[in-house]
């Protein structure tokens, strides 16, 4: 047990009820190196490295809601998913900070509060933005295959409220099952505790100074055989994994093909229109687009990079789920899963919060508009704590901005 506190409540982390290294029961037993190496990574990037990205991530996603607001940016229904995915990133990294505070500092309150409000709104919010990203590859792929423009504002409200709706609730009810998996039993000191696997527990002293034992313990459900195999791995790998990769190939091909569609198209027009500038539906609409395309590409590669690890663990845990329910629930193990799967998970983590915390640079490197008004925020504010700039230097970039500007579309009309 690991006293942290000193007061008439006595916070206690439970200790390992398996099997010692010189036993033979637990399949994974950890040498002191390991196991030495394992709490570094925990501490300093699954704990502190998640609190400093999240951190950042939740400001630079403000400030990108703010840019993406502005008058100057513009107003398509592409753009306003971006904003929903910012915000749905904003909440998921808010609520990181919570955890990794948790984690850094538990109480029996606070571990109660993850085990119960944040670990299920976590997930849910984690699930939104894995599906956000292939509503973003939707939307590009009607765009394309239709060959239709954006819809007018007052159906972009009404669609976005309609697909955010949606979405909110399929993750939600998909997310339903786990809100029952933890509970709170209270015993006597004297007493032993039932058969379960504690998660957190304290001693705390009643108010005739007799002593209780109250701990937070995963439920019969969590420790149903076919509901970790089926819901927590399976359907898991299968939902947040397999499927969005599936949706997200398909739907990009489709852009592809439907993107040199419109080029070959845009191109027979110029030639049958030599004499005058082509001025067609299909020419405005692929220069329109072309942005937001790139946009999309690179959203996917990030995505698909920072949760390729969830993924793989995801699909070994299927693996090894026969020795791991053996072990945690008959032997009560302390490690239930290979060391490789434990280094790994820190960094998957940090992955998962890293892909929340990437849109503002994205916007930066491949949106001009949302480039330039970052530029002149950036010499207001230089201006207001008494830096002094130079005039110049920001005509300048801003000159550099629309030269860039047109380029690409001088590129996209030869």
């Amino acid at each position: 047990m690991v006293n942290l506190s000193s007061t008439s409540e006595e916070y206690l982390m439970p200790v390992s009820k398996g099997k010692t290294g010189q036993d033979k029961l637990c399949i994974y037993v950890l040498t002191m190196d390991q196991e030495k190496l394992l709490d570094i990574l925990v501490r300093w990037i699954e704990t502190y490295g998640v609190l400093i990205v999240s951190i950042f991530g939740v400001v630079f996603n403000f400030l990108a809601i703010i840019l993406f607001s502005h008058k100057n940016v513009k107003k398509s229904f592409f753009n306003h998913l971006l904003i929903c995915l910012v915000i749905v990133d904003i909440l998921y990294l808010f609520n990181s900070v919570i955890d990794s505070w948790i984690m850094a500092y538990p109480t029996f309150a606070s571990v109660a509060v993850f085990f119960f409000v944040s670990r299920p709104i976590r997930d849910v919010l984690l699930c939104c933005t894995i599906y956000m990203v292939v509503m973003l590859a939707y939307e590009r792929h009607t765009v394309f295959s239709k060959l239709t423009s954006n819809p007018n504002r007052n159906r972009w409200k009404k669609e976005l409220f309609k697909q955010m709706g949606l979405l909110i609730l399929f993750s939600v009810l998909y997310k339903l099952p786990t809100i029952g998996e933890f509970k709170i039993e209270t015993i006597l000191s004297n007493s032993t505790w039932t058969y379960g696997i504690s998660m957190f527990e304290k001693i705390s002293t009643n108010y005739d100074g007799s002593s209780i034992r109250t701990r937070i313990v995963a439920s019969t459900t969590r420790e149903n055989y076919y509901y970790i195999l089926l819901y927590r791995t399976l359907c898991d790998v299968i939902v947040t994994g397999i499927t969005p990769l599936l949706l997200l190939v398909y739907f990009n091909y489709k852009i592809y093909i439907g993107k040199r569609v419109f080029i070959k198209r845009r191109r027979t027009i110029k030639q049958r229109s030599i004499h005058r500038e082509p001025t067609s539906k299909i020419d405005k609409d692929v220069k329109n687009e072309k942005g937001p395309t790139i946009t999309l590409f690179v959203i996917v590669i990030v995505f698909v990079v920072c949760h390729i690890s969830r993924i793989i663990m995801r699909i070994a845990e299927m693996r090894y789920h026969n020795a791991k329910f053996e072990e945690q629930l008959k032997e009560h193990c302390r490690i239930t899963d290979p060391y490789w799967i434990l280094i790994l998970t820190p960094f998957s983590e940090l992955l998962l919060r890293v892909n929340s915390s990437a849109n503002f640079f994205i916007y930066w490197a491949l949106n001009d508009s949302f480039r330039g008004l970052m530029y002149g925020y950036t010499f207001r504010l230089l201006r207001m704590c008494g830096m002094k700039t130079s005039n110049n230097l920001y005509n300048s970039i801003q000159i550099i901005s629309n030269d860039r500007r047109c380029q690409k579309q001088n590129l996209e009309t030869s």
